[in-house]
């Protein structure tokens, strides 16, 4: 598949993989007259899939809380799990390195109980609670402050969209596509507000 685009790299690998061509020359089996590839539905792991799927997912909502409270990329935290499922717990615990390496942790903390830990901010994702420790971390005052003015940005953003949208003028001239933006524009902003939200009431 990669073939027409970096065609010298993938002959060359093509031909380490299957042997040269016996006392040089022209390739007797170039990549160049190969079928096409195609799909094997036989080795498709679908169950695999998923699960990589799910654990790309928690990696990312990890990333996210650090993303919210501004941690540097090379600052370790600690987080700790709680798997509703035992399925998930066990796919948990059976990639933690995994986990660790792309999320940047500390360490990662699979709770077998569903007890929420003190100073950390959360989230969930596919049957899974997360929480970021940030004692340490963080100024929580500052970043209160910090937040409460993303929450008041916001708030006036979301206020100046929600009127723009429900304008005649602005319905009568604007695209639909526009007006299509604008009004998943508001929903984004609403969804971030309960996520700062959130965050504050955590943040203490």
């Amino acid at each position: 598949i990669l073939h027409p685009f970096m065609p010298f790299i993938t002959e060359e690998i093509w031909q380490r993989l299957q042997g040269q061509s016996p006392g040089g020359g022209v390739p007797v089996n170039s990549i160049m007259i190969q079928p096409w590839p195609h799909i094997q539905e036989q080795i498709i792991d679908k169950k695999l899939e998923e699960e990589a799927q799910s654990l790309f997912g928690l990696i990312k909502e990890i990333r996210n809380l650090r993303s919210w409270i501004e941690l540097k990329p090379d600052q370790r935290v600690m987080v700790s799990v709680y798997a509703h499922t035992k399925a998930k717990e066990k796919l948990i615990k059976s990639n933690c390195g995994f986990i660790v390496n792309l999320a940047k942790l500390e360490t990662l903390n699979v709770l077998s109980k569903a007890k929420r830990p003190t100073a950390a901010i959360s989230a969930v994702i596919e049957e899974v609670d997360i929480y970021l420790h940030f004692s340490g971390l963080i100024d929580i005052g500052k970043e209160r402050l910090k937040i409460q003015t993303r929450v008041s940005e916001s708030l006036k953003l979301k206020d100046s969209k929600v009127a723009r949208i429900k304008n005649p003028e602005f319905l009568k001239k604007a695209p639909s596509q526009v007006l299509e933006n604008e009004r998943k524009s508001v929903e984004e902003l609403k969804d971030s507000l309960k996520r700062l939200e959130k965050m504050l009431n955590e943040l203490r």
